[in-house]
């Protein structure tokens, strides 16, 4: 309620006073005015008529309608308090639909509702209500009100959906060092708000990491999934030597520790991988070989078993990985550009991600490509592992974006696509 500061319905105690209430005609509002008089204020109801549908080339129910003036006043009527419509029509075109067709002319994109409440509800109507004697006005709209300074301050309500009042329910991030068998593994766990168990996405960044998707981890932990991300021995401060074979070793060693972990609401039946790049490579490897990984993301993956096959169909871009292998070993430990080199190529069998085919077959995997990928290039990293799974089965779907490696002018439309790959698969597996 105003005074002309703000205060919500449920906050006000019955302390008296009289009260104008603006109604609707929704549940919210009336919820409001009943709240209200139940606490002792004396309330008066009313709603602002600020345009006729034909005015405003409107032939369904909008805001502020007629519909919403006879439902207003239905529910006034039956609370037993006054009820008054007050013609702000002139107000609403000058302060509102005038400002908002010049700003749409001039190639803005305005915001009404800002405006609507800024002159029309905090304005006009908070004046009318002090010329009816009123000593708050109300709204039903749900929000928080802190005094601060001797001033009210109106907040957004909290959202249940992502908040709880108790504090460890809240969304948090715990910084978390995992044994690995060459030492710790520094690692960052996103969790969800709410009491849990959440699903909980694997997330593994590429080599040598600049690139660590962090954005991807918020994202999906809005969407309710708890997020690991964690780094690579012998990368970003974690124990021991870098190599291709520890990164999958390591991805074993992380899913083991949230197999293993009781303190954080972890739903152990639903544990899903994604991966870009070289953790594209790391993750197809996960999903196809452990049981516990229900599904897997491959953004823009790293096939680095194909080496030998890609320096002979294409130079160029064989050239590419060996330069890539060579700047990042800069960034790591124990390790060099001809030994990443050399270790691919011998294991270049084991590597290789069309070998998975038949594992992955059995799974729900999405492949996200960047059709302005240089670094891998579609049809040499990810199209063979296509063929070779829907040969077997049905379940590997892949999307192409015309973007470059890192997805750099769409990265919010791919967090989307992820996130409804899997919240699709958990519907699945509820139903």
């Amino acid at each position: 309620m105003t005074r002309p500061s703000f205060r919500t319905a449920h906050s006000v105690k019955a302390v008296g006073g009289k009260v104008l209430v603006a109604m609707s005609g929704g549940v919210d509002s009336s919820a409001a005015a009943l709240l209200l008089k139940r606490q002792g204020y004396d309330c008066a109801g009313c709603t602002m008529k600020l345009f006729d549908s034909e005015d405003a080339g409107l032939s369904r129910r909008t805001c502020c309608s007629l519909e919403d003036v006879e439902d207003a006043r239905a529910a006034a009527f039956r609370l037993g308090i006054p009820y008054y419509v007050f013609n702000f029509k002139d107000a609403f075109r000058a302060a509102v639909m005038e400002k908002f067709a010049a700003g749409y002319e001039g190639g803005l994109t305005p915001n009404p509702c800002v405006d609507c409440n800024r002159y029309l509800k905090f304005g006009r109507l908070l004046e009318r209500a002090k010329v009816l004697g009123c000593d708050y006005l109300a709204t039903g709209h749900y929000a928080r009100i802190e005094k601060r300074d001797g001033q009210y301050v109106l907040k957004k309500a909290l959202d249940q959906s992502t908040h709880c009042e108790r504090s460890e329910y809240r969304p948090d991030i715990h910084g978390t060092l995992i044994p690995g068998r060459r030492g710790r593994l520094l690692s960052v766990l996103y969790t969800a708000g709410g009491a849990g168990p959440h699903p909980v996405v694997l997330l593994f960044h590429g080599i040598p990491g600049c690139e660590r998707n962090f954005d991807l981890a918020h994202f999906l932990r809005r969407a309710g999934f708890h997020v690991l991300v964690f780094h690579y021995s012998g990368s970003w401060g974690s124990d021991g030597d870098y190599s291709l074979t520890h990164d999958l070793e390591d991805a074993n060693t992380a899913l083991n520790w949230l197999l293993a972990d009781e303190a954080h609401g972890i739903d152990k039946h639903r544990i899903y991988a994604v991966g870009h790049s070289l953790g594209g490579f790391v993750c197809a490897h996960l999903t196809a070989c452990r049981t516990e990984i229900r599904a897997g993301v491959l953004l823009m993956p790293c096939d680095i078993g194909r080496l030998p096959q890609i320096a002979a169909e294409n130079p160029r871009a064989a050239g590419t990985i060996r330069q890539v292998l060579e700047d990042s070993a800069l960034w790591l430990n124990g390790t060099s550009g001809e030994a990443l080199l050399e270790e691919a190529v011998t294991h270049s069998r084991e590597f290789c991600l069309e070998g998975l085919a038949e594992p992955l077959s059995r799974k729900p995997v999405l492949c996200i490509a960047g059709s302005l990928d240089v670094h891998t290039p579609p049809e040499l990293h990810y199209a063979p592992l296509e063929r070779a799974v829907q040969n077997r089965g049905v379940m590997f779907h892949m999307v192409s974006y015309p973007a470059d490696h890192f997805f750099s002018d769409c990265r919010e439309t791919v967090a989307k696509t992820v996130e409804s790959f899997l919240l699709e698969q958990l519907s699945i597996e509820k139903s």
